[in-house]
């Protein structure tokens, strides 16, 4: 005879289980240690049970798990419903003795500081550098072509009105170029007006100079330069990508700063010829 299973079946039945982790051996349990555990249980219940489990091997850690949380994972999947739910899922049976890692949860971000903006934020960068120094400034893009560049404590240094009219900055890269011997930073952004901005920050980070614009003949109004990225080891090497790739003009495209070209002299928006070098990938 098939019994139905109701929900009330689910929460009274049991799983057999043992707890894993590799943090600390003073958060680790006995091994071989398995407990038998209501296939309805929770995040929740599983951190009480387990920090009931660790009080009774170590008095001391009572009060320092006290207001500890932890997440539960059943081979590469988290926890986030119930033991049973999760089984499920994972095609595993209810009588098979199941393993659980557990591990510290990640405390929530706490904020220091809060800037209040009267433009929505689409992107923000801090100053990356090849030998990873501690950056001193970050640069904000905003939905409506805007960019502000702030030190590392959040005071506004420059605000650059319109270095993509009437278009979203949809991503950029700030960073410090050894080679050149200056901060550079790349904005791009989509139609009506698609655009990738090469623009030197001034020593004092008091002016932002345009140096190089590349323009393409987009058409689809879903479309333009929507992501950067760069090199980790050659930040003058950058890849742009566009969402619609249905012209070979398009898609990803690689491109490399040139500090020998006569074009990053001094002096305002120069065309992409004889900047910047770039190279298509072909559409898959």
């Amino acid at each position: 005879m098939e019994v139905a299973k109701t929900e009330d079946n689910m929460m009274t039945m049991e799983v057999q289980c043992t707890f894993k982790t590799s943090l600390p051996d003073k958060y680790q349990l006995p091994e071989n240690t398995q407990i038998s555990l209501s296939a309805g249980s929770s995040n929740k219940d599983l951190t009480g049970i387990l920090k009931q489990l660790l009080g009774e091997e170590d008095s001391d850690l009572e009060s320092e798990l006290k207001d500890k949380k932890f997440n539960f994972m059943v081979g590469n999947t988290f926890l986030s419903t119930t033991l049973q739910e999760l089984m499920e899922d994972l095609s595993i049976s209810n009588e098979t003795l199941v393993e659980i890692i557990y591990l510290f949860a990640l405390d929530k971000p706490k904020p220091t500081h809060c800037s209040q903006e009267e433009e929505w934020i689409s992107s923000i960068k801090s100053l990356t550098h090849i030998m990873n120094q501690k950056p001193k400034s970050y640069a904000v893009a905003f939905f409506n072509g805007d960019l502000k560049v702030y030190d590392s404590k959040h005071a506004e240094l420059l605000k650059v009105n319109n270095l993509h009219p009437d278009c979203q900055i949809t991503d950029l890269l700030y960073f410090k170029s050894d080679v050149m011997n200056k901060k550079i930073v790349v904005t791009a952004s989509e139609l009506p007006t698609p655009q990738l901005t090469f623009s030197e920050l001034s020593q004092d980070k008091k002016n932002l100079n345009v140096i190089a614009r590349a323009k393409s003949q987009f058409t689809d109004v879903n479309d333009g330069y929507s992501l950067l990225a760069q090199n980790p080891a050659v930040l003058e090497q950058i890849a742009s990508a566009s969402q619609v790739v249905n012209d070979p003009e398009q898609g990803i495209c690689l491109w490399e700063v040139n500090p020998e070209s006569d074009a990053w002299g001094e002096g305002g928006a120069r065309q992409i010829e004889g900047s910047l070098k770039r190279q298509k990938t072909g559409v898959a």
